[in-house]
């Protein structure tokens, strides 16, 4: 089954209608997906250095105050590498196909390369962004369970969402300006 067939599949827009081009990256593209590769390295490096240190039990939840909330087995703390990983693979590979993204304009092919150079770079941005999230989740999670830290801190949710609105923030206020 081709990707044509399997976006099809699962509702997405009639893949005919918008145009297929190769988008290629520049400077920042490669530097913003080197820093969410580091993060995804980081997150697979740290939980092995750190394992055999860690108690039975460590935080596997944390409340709106960045506080833990539950607790459980330290062989959890190997999902949020591998779920942190799997994202991070998904959407490089799903970033190859900016035609099967929905846009907030109508492609063409004049304005094509554009607005697929702005999304590759939107979906590259918090893809780096929730590998760095996932990063810090972990490393705070191992902080906490040897009792270095509590928690994620008091402001961890507000720079969440602050960190995850901005780019498209960003994205939506560059297609106002033409």
């Amino acid at each position: 089954m081709t990707y044509s067939k399997i976006f099809q599949f699962f509702g997405c827009m009639n893949l005919s209608k918008q145009p297929k081009i190769k988008i290629y990256k520049d400077k920042w593209d490669y530097a913003i997906e080197g820093i969410g590769f580091a993060a995804v390295f980081f997150m697979l490096l740290y939980p092995t250095v750190y394992y055999t240190e860690l108690p039975a039990e460590i935080p596997i939840h944390f409340g709106a105050d960045g506080k833990p909330d539950n607790y459980g087995s330290k062989a959890t703390l190997w999902t949020l590498p591998i779920v942190g990983t799997i994202i991070f693979i998904g959407i490089i590979l799903l970033n190859r196909y900016p035609h099967v993204f929905n846009y907030p304009v109508k492609i063409t092919a004049e304005n094509a390369a554009e607005q697929y150079k702005k999304v590759s770079r939107l979906l590259r941005l918090v893809n780096s962004l929730v590998a760095i999230v996932f990063a810090y989740i972990l490393y705070s999670t191992v902080q906490t369970a040897l009792g270095h830290q509590n928690g994620l801190g008091g402001y961890f949710l507000w720079i969440f969402i602050v960190l995850m609105s901005l780019p498209l923030v960003i994205y939506l206020i560059s297609l106002g300006k033409k």
